[in-house]
């Protein structure tokens, strides 16, 4: 690796000179030791001096103080952030692990999985190699984490200060909220301090660039820009400080911009070259720097499993937008509705398929990728851990080639629709907190609403909103508002709304805005026998207009079954 050598190289140079130097303090030192004063300074006055102690920044900054460096805007900038800047290059390590944690385990950890960093690590194929990344994640986080209190003002907590491989994954998940939170904090936090110097540098070149020749270098004359990047596709390149190396290798190579000028007493008076130092400092903090893009809504976030839906709650409609979609046939879907495999599996074969939305949502694709086979793509774009339920498709239609990419979410929907009835059971059996029953307001209120919404489309949303929020987040409160997630467009199917006004602002309108969620299974019910109830108005219609005829298949409106009271 180039970069690792010139690295190597540059701290082997300071080594040496280091050691040279503190050769010649020594022995001088210990001839002048054998001497007595008023020998010494009679005899020989102009070949031994007494030497100064090695320099230290603080040095540094004090002769950057006396001589004010007016002429060096750029160094005396520098040294007045080095103190923030010292730890920027770190950002590196937590992002590259971050991302690679992000990489191999996506949709596959639970926000309650008790897996380590150790564990994650030995169940990888390439483990040197994963290791090594992490000992420089867990190097960044020692670092950083210590100076790092709180998020958007709210305090991170307490006994994190120090990362080690029996340290629990999730703290390297990027998320938003629990442990994820901590690693987003660092990412930002050192993100803000070199887009800080870089700002101060921005400054500093708009108001006299033109006659800062250290400015003048770096831009070729034409004005100073910089651009942005976001900090998940970073190279080591536009971070400040090189990676191994770091700000605290560059105060060696500034102070080595100095000697002692042996015409002042005693050698005590150390001479600056700053010009030296103000282009080393170009060269090494601004060349090739970028500001850094992070913002907390539009970064890639660890997909925990089960919650593909609530990281991305557009998902259906983001991925109509990147794949046009068809609906499946009646023979594909019945060949869905029926396979014992899927029934048995559903849980798993929808977390797949949702992980498989998620990545086409995220990609671009082309015409006739619409036309592939739904079970190529999937072995091409899966994550990884989905590796054995891709083999559990081989048994079920989508292991075939009639199914495409365009169907992916026909077959979403088929799945999610399997065995809904079975975990709408086991949570009305075990969340009692979701069923609380509703008061004649809510009722009347909720039925109102019905006259602004389909029906079928409000009871589709809520069997879609208890598959994807209640029925695998164990976590989730009782007391929160339902109408914000109603708004959730995804939830829906097409011709929900009766009228011309936008599904959201139809929902905020017309919804009861006391529902909550300990009501939700509830509203189900009261929903599902308004369907019912108009299935079988339908039916008696229809018997009246053909007496004696029935569909086929169709039960007899007195024997379908009703859910209870709500």
């Amino acid at each position: 690796d180039p970069d690792q050598f010139v690295g190597d190289t540059k701290r082997e140079i300071l080594d040496i000179q280091k050691q040279r130097t503190a050769l010649v303090i020594r022995e001088v030192e210990e001839t002048l030791d054998t001497l007595e004063d008023e020998y010494r300074k009679r005899m020989l006055p102009s070949l031994f001096r007494i030497v100064q102690s090695e320099p230290t920044f603080e040095r540094l900054c004090a002769d950057a103080e006396v001589d004010q460096l007016s002429d060096f805007p750029v160094l005396k900038t520098f040294l007045s952030h080095y103190r923030e800047i010292q730890r920027v290059h770190f950002l590196l390590p937590l992002v590259s692990f971050t991302n690679l944690v992000m990489e191999r385990a996506n949709f596959s950890v639970s926000r309650s999985a008790t897996t380590t960093i150790k564990d994650f690590v030995e169940e990888q194929t390439d483990e040197s190699f994963v290791m090594r990344s992490f000992e420089a994640f867990q190097k960044a986080w020692n670092e950083v984490r210590p100076s790092v209190s709180s998020y958007e003002c709210h305090p991170l907590p307490e006994g994190y200060s120090t990362l080690s491989l029996s340290s629990s994954l999730l703290l390297c998940c990027l998320d938003s909220q629990d442990s994820g939170l901590q690693v987003m904090a660092m990412i930002e936090a050192l993100c803000d301090k070199q887009n800080d110097f870089l700002d101060k540098f921005l400054q500093l070149a708009g108001s006299n660039g033109a006659s800062i020749p250290s400015i003048r270098f770096l831009s070729g004359g034409d004005g100073a820009a910089i651009s942005t990047v976001e900090v998940q596709s970073a190279s080591d390149r536009v971070i400040i400080g090189e990676e191994g190396i770091g700000t605290s290798n560059l105060l060696d190579e500034l102070i080595g911009f100095s000697h002692h000028d042996w015409r002042y007493g005693y050698g005590k008076k150390t001479k600056r070259n700053w010009e030296k130092m103000e282009r080393h400092i170009v060269q090494f903090a601004l060349c090739d720097k970028m500001l850094l893009s992070y913002h907390k809504d539009k970064v890639k976030k660890f997909v925990f499993e089960g919650e593909v839906f609530s990281s991305s709650e557009y998902m259906v409609d983001r991925v109509k937008d990147a794949v046009p979609q068809e609906p499946l046939s009646s023979e594909v879907r019945n060949a869905l509705t029926n396979s014992i495999v899927i029934r048995e599996h559903q849980q798993h074969l929808l977390n797949c398929v949702s992980a498989m939305m998620f990545v086409v949502s995220n990609k671009k694709w082309t015409a006739e990728d619409a036309s592939e086979s739904l079970w190529n793509v999937l072995q091409e774009n899966v994550p990884v851990s989905y590796q054995a339920t891709l083999q559990m498709m081989t048994k079920t239609p989508l292991g075939s080639t009639s199914v495409k990419l365009q169907h992916l979410v026909g077959v979403y929907e088929a799945i999610e629709d399997i065995g809904f009835e079975t975990i709408f059971d086991t949570l009305w059996h075990h969340r009692v907190e979701f069923q609380e029953a509703l008061s004649e307001d809510l009722i009347q209120a909720v039925l109102a609403s019905l006259e602004h919404l389909r029906v079928e489309g409000m009871r589709v949303a809520f069997r879609r909103f208890i598959m994807r929020y209640l029925a695998p987040s164990p976590d989730v409160t009782a007391d929160q508002c339902l109408l914000y997630r109603l708004q959730i467009e995804g939830l829906w199917p097409s011709g929900s709304v009766l009228g011309g006004m936008p599904l959201d602002d139809t929902v905020e309108t017309h919804f009861p805005a006391g529902a909550c969620f300990k009501h939700a299974l509830r509203i189900y019910k009261l929903l599902d026998d308004h369907v019912i109830a108009q299935t079988r108005d339908t039916a008696v219609s229809r018997t009246k207009e053909h007496p004696g005829t029935r569909r086929p298949g169709q039960r007899s409106a007195a024997k379908q079954p009703r859910r209870g009271r709500y």
